[in-house]
């Protein structure tokens, strides 16, 4: 494992990583228990992907995926304008969201 104590050459190590990504340590092995821990661990010390990835000998691409496939990213959801609107809204004929806004040929048009 390298140290960010060393800032030349933790550079130098992400650029390797970065750039030849095949002559990572790890590249292309599968993640195992120990990996997969020592991930955990990092993740939930407040380290950053690029310095997990590089103690880890893995890819920034590769452990953002396994922090992905493990679950650790809290999901996000993001509300679009429809789903902000009450469903009783919902005009039972036409679909519309709105009452106002029906067609014409709809028994809820104003």
């Amino acid at each position: 494992m390298l140290s960010i104590e060393n800032p030349k050459e933790y550079r130098q190590q992400v650029q390797d990583m970065r750039f030849h990504y095949y002559e990572v340590e790890n590249y292309r092995e599968p993640w195992n228990e120990i990996d997969n821990n020592s991930l955990k661990k990092l993740f939930y010390d407040g380290c950053g992907i690029t310095e997990i990835a590089v103690q880890l000998g893995r890819s920034e691409r590769a452990t953002y995926k396994q922090i992905e496939n493990l679950g650790l990213f809290r999901k996000i959801y993001k509300t679009s304008e429809k789903s902000k609107q009450c469903l009783k809204c919902i005009c039972p004929t036409c679909g519309f969201y709105i009452a106002g806004q029906c067609p014409k040929d709809c028994v809820y048009v104003d």
